[in-house]
């Protein structure tokens, strides 16, 4: 076998940058808020505001299953 071809930018390398930039960014934002804060605290508000935020993008493009808002 011989891999003489190296193609970048597929989708799975691209997908790895961005979430490579994602926790980089996270980390930089987290670093700076835990100088003011616990580290309990920016957890706990950390899921929160990304469950609200996973939810709602759900419902708005209308594919979070029915039987889970009646359990809300």
């Amino acid at each position: 076998m011989y891999y003489n071809k190296v193609t970048l930018f597929k989708i799975g390398d691209l997908l790895a940058i961005i979430g490579a930039i994602c926790f980089g960014l996270y980390s930089f934002l987290v670093g700076k808020i835990h100088k003011k804060f616990d580290g309990i605290l920016i957890i706990r508000k950390t899921l929160f505001w990304g469950y609200f935020y996973y939810l709602s993008i759900l419902y708005f493009i209308n594919i979070i299953p029915y039987y889970f808002l009646y359990k809300l």
